[in-house]
């Protein structure tokens, strides 16, 4: 079943997913609960004066803290690396993944927010080996939708722009975004949709590629939104919109650089 971006699993949760008995060690005796504040302060942190400690811990450290206490249930948050054959295991790859996302998204990170960082902090980089080092092919491995993975700080594997349905998609979106109705679009309404617009909004990957070249019009053609007859049209319009704006910068030049009257 796919899950939405939105969705979160539950720490500690292995109802949905079955360890390979062979790679996963049982034994999670290690894992307990160490106490008060105070004592993990003491034991991980600064150390403490009477009123309290002498130092806050930084958000770094309590990161650090956390994968301490969660290694002796998933071990591969701990000091020391998986072997190579445990991330062989498919089951073991969508439990780690799921694990980060709880982690991730409980801090209020969004799903296409997740870099390869992540899964270097979570000690689980060998694993996106598995995945051509792309988050979002390991997420979508583990059941996770990204419904648009270009908004986020993740780059978009080049081969998922292969995809026609992809790519319309992105283009239709971004059209969208724009505040410009898909229904009965004209020619007119998207010259100002130049190629910057799509590398502002992470679609430069998209508009670069062989499939545009980058030409816009390519991009509103396929996705049905002008058509071929359109097209010189088109390029007239743009070219008059540049000129246009080219001789409104001019004047704007020309009154800044003006001598005020004595």
């Amino acid at each position: 079943m796919v899950r939405s971006a939105s969705a979160n699993v539950a720490l500690g949760s292995t109802a949905s997913v079955a360890f390979s008995s062979d790679l996963m060690p049982t034994d999670s005796a290690n894992f307990r609960a160490l106490g008060s504040p105070r004592v993990l302060h003491r034991k991980y942190g600064s150390r403490f004066s009477k009123n309290g400690p002498c130092r806050a811990l930084s958000p770094d450290e309590i990161e650090a803290v956390e994968r301490k206490l969660l290694s002796g249930q998933y071990q591969w948050l701990g000091e020391k690396s998986m072997p190579p054959n445990f991330w062989e295991s498919r089951d073991n790859r969508v439990h780690a993944i799921n694990v980060l996302v709880e982690r991730a998204t409980r801090k209020g990170k969004h799903m296409e927010d997740i870099v390869p960082g992540d899964f270097v902090r979570d000690n689980i980089g060998y694993l996106l080996r598995k995945y051509y080092s792309s988050p979002l092919e390991a997420l979508e491995d583990a059941g996770f939708s990204i419904p648009y993975p270009w908004t986020g700080r993740a780059r978009v594997p080049a081969h998922y722009w292969e995809s026609k349905e992809n790519r319309v998609k992105a283009v239709r979106w971004l059209v969208a975004k724009l505040g410009k109705q898909l229904e009965g679009i004209s020619y007119l309404d998207l010259v100002d949709v130049a190629y910057h617009v799509f590398t502002d909004n992470g679609l430069s990957g998209l508009i670069r590629r062989s499939y545009y070249h980058g030409s816009p019009f390519a991009a509103f053609l396929e996705a049905e939104l002008v058509t071929e007859s359109d097209r010189a049209a088109f390029e007239k319009a743009v070219v008059e919109r540049m000129v246009k704006s080219l001789r409104n910068a001019n004047l704007r030049t020309k009154a800044q650089n003006q001598e005020p009257e004595a």
